[in-house]
Protein backbone atom coordinates (compact mmCIF):
# COMPACT_ATOMS: atom_id res chain seq x y z
CA UNK A 1 0.00 0.00 0.00
CA UNK A 2 3.11 2.40 0.85
CA UNK A 3 4.00 1.81 -2.32
CA UNK A 4 1.27 2.58 -4.03
CA UNK A 5 1.14 5.68 -2.56
CA UNK A 6 4.05 7.02 -2.73
CA UNK A 7 3.68 5.83 -7.06
CA UNK A 8 0.74 8.07 -6.65
CA UNK A 9 2.28 10.96 -5.32
CA UNK A 10 5.29 11.10 -7.73
CA UNK A 11 2.85 10.85 -10.41
CA UNK A 12 0.38 13.64 -9.30
CA UNK A 13 4.19 15.86 -7.58
CA UNK A 14 3.06 16.06 -4.58
CA UNK A 15 5.93 15.55 -2.37
CA UNK A 16 6.81 14.38 0.93
CA UNK A 17 8.25 17.65 2.07
CA UNK A 18 7.39 17.69 6.05
CA UNK A 19 5.18 21.08 6.73
CA UNK A 20 7.14 24.05 7.69
CA UNK A 21 5.85 26.39 10.98
CA UNK A 22 6.39 29.76 9.70
CA UNK A 23 3.27 30.60 7.21
CA UNK A 24 0.15 31.77 8.53
CA UNK A 25 -1.32 28.78 6.96
CA UNK A 26 0.77 26.17 9.16
CA UNK A 27 0.77 28.17 12.09
CA UNK A 28 -3.07 28.30 12.10
CA UNK A 29 -3.45 24.61 10.89
CA UNK A 30 -5.02 26.15 7.63
CA UNK A 31 -2.90 25.40 4.90
CA UNK A 32 -5.90 25.85 2.33
CA UNK A 33 -6.24 29.59 4.27
CA UNK A 34 -9.47 29.29 4.32
CA UNK A 35 -11.57 32.15 5.54
CA UNK A 36 -13.90 33.28 7.74
CA UNK A 37 -16.92 33.44 5.63
CA UNK A 38 -16.49 29.53 5.25
CA UNK A 39 -18.96 27.65 7.33
CA UNK A 40 -16.87 25.88 9.95
CA UNK A 41 -18.01 23.81 13.03
CA UNK A 42 -16.70 25.06 16.13
CA UNK A 43 -15.65 21.92 17.44
CA UNK A 44 -12.92 21.72 15.21
CA UNK A 45 -11.99 25.14 14.70
CA UNK A 46 -12.28 28.92 15.95
CA UNK A 47 -11.87 32.27 14.85
CA UNK A 48 -9.75 35.34 16.40
CA UNK A 49 -11.29 37.98 14.59
CA UNK A 50 -8.49 37.44 12.09
CA UNK A 51 -8.60 36.78 8.28
CA UNK A 52 -8.36 33.36 8.15
CA UNK A 53 -10.15 30.52 10.30
CA UNK A 54 -7.63 28.91 13.22
CA UNK A 55 -8.10 24.89 13.54
CA UNK A 56 -7.10 22.95 15.94
CA UNK A 57 -5.16 20.28 14.16
CA UNK A 58 -3.51 20.02 10.46
CA UNK A 59 -5.52 17.37 9.77
CA UNK A 60 -8.90 18.98 10.48
CA UNK A 61 -7.75 22.12 8.19
CA UNK A 62 -6.85 19.67 5.58
CA UNK A 63 -10.20 18.17 5.57
CA UNK A 64 -12.02 21.19 5.20
CA UNK A 65 -9.86 22.45 2.56
CA UNK A 66 -10.94 19.64 0.90
CA UNK A 67 -14.51 19.60 1.86
CA UNK A 68 -14.64 23.48 0.58
CA UNK A 69 -13.40 22.10 -2.92
CA UNK A 70 -15.91 19.39 -2.98
CA UNK A 71 -18.56 22.19 -2.29
CA UNK A 72 -16.99 23.99 -5.35
CA UNK A 73 -17.76 21.06 -7.69
CA UNK A 74 -20.99 20.02 -6.00
CA UNK A 75 -23.24 21.10 -9.20
CA UNK A 76 -20.56 20.56 -12.15
CA UNK A 77 -17.65 17.90 -12.98
CA UNK A 78 -15.62 20.62 -14.49
CA UNK A 79 -13.93 23.90 -14.05
CA UNK A 80 -12.13 26.23 -16.11
CA UNK A 81 -9.18 27.10 -13.73
CA UNK A 82 -9.90 30.75 -14.02
CA UNK A 83 -13.47 30.38 -13.19
CA UNK A 84 -12.29 28.12 -10.02
CA UNK A 85 -9.45 30.53 -8.75
CA UNK A 86 -11.70 33.24 -9.15
CA UNK A 87 -14.17 31.77 -6.94
CA UNK A 88 -11.39 30.67 -4.69
CA UNK A 89 -8.61 33.53 -4.64
CA UNK A 90 -10.54 36.53 -6.04
CA UNK A 91 -8.38 35.77 -9.74
CA UNK A 92 -4.90 35.98 -8.93
CA UNK A 93 -3.29 35.37 -12.09
CA UNK A 94 0.09 34.14 -10.60
CA UNK A 95 -2.30 31.30 -9.09
CA UNK A 96 -3.92 30.79 -12.26
CA UNK A 97 -0.76 30.01 -13.82
CA UNK A 98 0.62 28.09 -11.10
CA UNK A 99 -2.50 25.33 -11.45
CA UNK A 100 -2.44 25.68 -14.83
CA UNK A 101 1.27 24.92 -15.68
CA UNK A 102 1.25 22.12 -12.54
CA UNK A 103 -2.02 20.32 -14.00
CA UNK A 104 -0.88 20.89 -17.75
CA UNK A 105 -4.60 21.87 -18.93
CA UNK A 106 -6.92 24.95 -18.69
CA UNK A 107 -9.81 22.75 -16.61
CA UNK A 108 -9.81 21.06 -13.32
CA UNK A 109 -11.87 17.95 -13.47
CA UNK A 110 -13.48 16.56 -10.37
CA UNK A 111 -10.75 13.94 -10.28
CA UNK A 112 -8.65 16.53 -10.07
CA UNK A 113 -9.15 17.62 -6.57
CA UNK A 114 -6.82 15.33 -4.69
CA UNK A 115 -3.92 16.89 -6.76
CA UNK A 116 -5.21 20.30 -6.89
CA UNK A 117 -5.59 20.56 -2.94
CA UNK A 118 -1.63 19.32 -2.82
CA UNK A 119 -1.25 22.57 -5.74
CA UNK A 120 -3.15 24.18 -3.53
CA UNK A 121 -1.20 24.05 0.24
CA UNK A 122 2.10 24.23 -1.74
CA UNK A 123 1.07 27.66 -3.90
CA UNK A 124 -0.70 29.16 -0.19
CA UNK A 125 2.75 27.99 2.16
CA UNK A 126 5.34 27.44 -0.55
CA UNK A 127 5.66 24.11 0.79
CA UNK A 128 3.66 20.48 0.31
CA UNK A 129 2.47 18.24 3.20
CA UNK A 130 3.06 14.18 3.03
CA UNK A 131 1.13 12.91 0.09
CA UNK A 132 -0.64 10.23 2.42
CA UNK A 133 -1.60 13.03 4.97
CA UNK A 134 -3.43 14.57 2.17
CA UNK A 135 -4.82 11.54 0.87
CA UNK A 136 -6.33 11.04 4.19
CA UNK A 137 -7.99 13.92 4.55
CA UNK A 138 -9.25 13.63 1.30
CA UNK A 139 -10.72 10.53 1.91
CA UNK A 140 -12.51 11.97 5.04
CA UNK A 141 -13.68 14.79 3.26
CA UNK A 142 -15.51 12.40 0.46
CA UNK A 143 -16.65 9.94 3.89
CA UNK A 144 -18.39 13.03 5.78
CA UNK A 145 -19.19 15.09 2.86
CA UNK A 146 -20.02 18.74 1.91
CA UNK A 147 -21.70 20.88 4.45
Amino acid sequence: MEIILAITAAILGLSSIKKPVNTIGFRQNNPFNIENNYRFRKDYAYYDGERFINFYFLDDGLEAGYRLLLYYFKNTDSYPVSSLINRYSEGDINYKNFIINELGKNSIDRSDILQLGGLIVRFENGTSIEFNRMYQAYKRALRKGIY
